[in-house]
């Protein structure tokens, strides 16, 4: 049973750094090398002229256990850039001054992170999960760079700059807590119930709007249809008679051109006929 359990905490993977994300990367870090009780050889460094041999080895072997987890969690050209110590503590320091940077970079980075801090505000459609996501991550940034920003601050930028919608939902929770204890986390709970049903009566309003419009075109519908009757009886009417005109004149035509060839011969025979009459009149 302790056999399986020291299995499969050996087993657990490093994450992976590739040199995008450090502080995230070295949040998780820390948190492995708490886990095998190794992060005190890295943060504080040991006494490698300590004359307590048991305490010596010790440390040794938690040091190589430290380093070897690092060694593991890096992609190969980063871990180029400690392969020349031996000691967790001076490759830790090494990836933090190269890709956290220097005073002059952090000052840098640290500015940058707070006037975006400054600036959120949350979007039109943009959901209270989402937004406080944004909040809490460039919170994170800045607090990694070694400023302080406590939970009272975060919880005081979230609720002056929420979208128009919660403007009555702010001044509700103003009323009813105490902000200075109020969590994240409760503000959290608390403005995702009052978007639900903020999200609730928007959708009854739309729903009611659609019905009074349709209710409204169905009534032009029927008014237009009304007029339309009158005008389209008289046009239609017309159009009728002519057009019955047209089909009486067509039938007429077929009549005729049925007709015609008895009516030419008639006309022929009764033509001699009277030509004849009178040439014999003429003689």
């Amino acid at each position: 049973m302790a056999g399986n359990t020291g299995n499969s905490s050996s087993s657990t993977t490093a994450p992976y750094f590739n040199g995008e994300g450090y502080n995230l990367w070295s949040l998780k870090m820390e948190t492995l090398l708490l886990s095998r009780k190794l992060w005190g050889v890295v943060d504080k460094g040991f006494d490698e002229e300590d004359d307590d041999v048991q305490s010596l080895e010790d440390n040794v072997q938690k040091n190589a256990k430290a380093l070897f987890l690092m060694q593991q969690a890096l992609e190969e050209r980063i871990l180029i850039r400690i392969s020349g110590t031996r000691v967790a503590k001076k490759a830790w320091d090494i990836l933090k001054k190269e890709y956290q940077g220097c005073s002059k970079s952090s000052a840098a980075k640290l500015h940058s992170y707070r006037q975006e801090y400054e600036n959120l505000r949350m979007k039109n459609g943009e959901s209270v999960q989402d937004y406080i996501s944004r909040v809490l991550t460039t919170a994170y940034h800045i607090q990694a760079l070694g400023e302080e920003l406590d939970e009272k601050a975060i919880v005081g930028k979230i609720l002056r700059s929420l979208s128009l919608k919660f403007r009555h939902v702010v001044s509700s929770i103003i009323e009813a807590n105490d902000l200075s204890i109020l969590t994240v986390d409760e503000l959290s709970r608390s403005l995702k119930g009052h978007e639900g049903r903020l999200d609730m009566e928007s959708d009854q309003v739309e729903v009611k709007a659609f019905h009074i419009k349709g209710e409204g075109s169905s009534s032009n519908s029927t008014d237009n249809a009304g007029r339309g009757k009158g005008h389209g009886g008289f046009r239609g009417r017309g159009r009728g008679r002519r057009r019955g005109r047209g089909l009486r004149r067509r039938m007429l035509m077929l009549m005729v051109k049925k007709i015609r060839p008895t009516s030419n011969a008639i006309i022929v025979r009764s033509t001699a006929t009277t030509n004849h009459s009178v040439g014999t009149r003429r003689v």
